[in-house]
């Protein structure tokens, strides 16, 4: 999962960021409407390009982390990553005038299929209900619908409804395996474990509930789904746009 060895498909070429790649990485994470349903706010300048590839992307970071580059040109329009601990979130994103041609479903398929190699149990993705092409691509690669949660999203201060997908790879239904002190059938609420400040639960009358990995709560309810109570949510780190 550390390894960022170039990946072909039949039309992409999925290889790191490098550092020659900021005008790109200014492009792809500076544009409002793509980035609208990312947490972090666009890049505004090659600085903030800079900061971004080696908080994200820079040799020697953990998971796939992924630019998606057509065959020929070798220039990234697009990113595709996968965290390299549970709960394994699959995120993409690509520029506007490449949506449409099932250039994200390929690389993802790439992505997953290497994720099969290593043998990691299962997959995560999450996408804004408001962009539910996303959640196309999530269907196509044979990934299942788990819940839908809000959250006040951070750094943005947005309230979010997320729909959360999941694939398991090995069979073994790690993915949604009882988390002990989890909330139980009697609470009618549930949380969704999140990377840094993501969290928690909002029960009336009740605060928040922390959860394995969990640093700072913030209300997060889920609101519809087919977990049964006492079950797991998977943690999440949402993290797409529109394709």
């Amino acid at each position: 999962m550390d390894k960022h060895f170039p990946l072909g498909t039949e039309r992409l070429l999925l290889r790191p960021f490098t550092e020659e790649d900021l005008p790109d990485v200014l492009k792809i994470f500076g544009d409002e409407e793509i980035n609208r349903f990312l947490p972090w706010f666009p890049l505004k300048d090659m600085a903030e390009a800079e900061a971004f590839w080696r908080e994200r992307y820079a040799p020697g970071l953990p998971g796939i982390r992924y630019a998606i580059c057509g065959k020929k040109e070798g220039v990234p329009v697009g990113y595709v990553n996968l965290s390299a601990e549970p709960p394994y979130d699959l995120g993409y994103g690509l520029l506007k005038e490449f949506w449409g041609h099932g250039i994200v479903t390929e690389a993802a398929r790439a992505v997953v299929e290497q994720a099969r190699q290593e043998e990691l149990p299962y997959l995560t993705a999450t996408h804004d209900r408001e962009n539910p092409g996303s959640g196309g691509v999530m269907r196509k690669l044979g990934m299942v619908y788990q819940y839908s949660y809000e959250e006040q999203w951070q750094p943005k201060d947005i309230r979010v409804v997320f729909r959360l997908y999941q694939m398991d790879l090995d069979g073994s239904g790690r993915a949604r395996e009882k988390l002990p002190g989890l909330l139980g059938p009697e609470s009618g609420a549930f949380c969704g474990a999140g990377a840094g400040k993501r969290v928690g639960a909002s029960i009336a009358g009740a605060g928040c509930v922390w959860m394995v990995g969990v640093r700072q709560p913030f209300n997060c309810v889920v609101v519809r789904g087919h977990s049964l109570p006492g079950q797991r949510m998977a943690p999440h780190t949402p993290q797409e746009s529109p394709k």
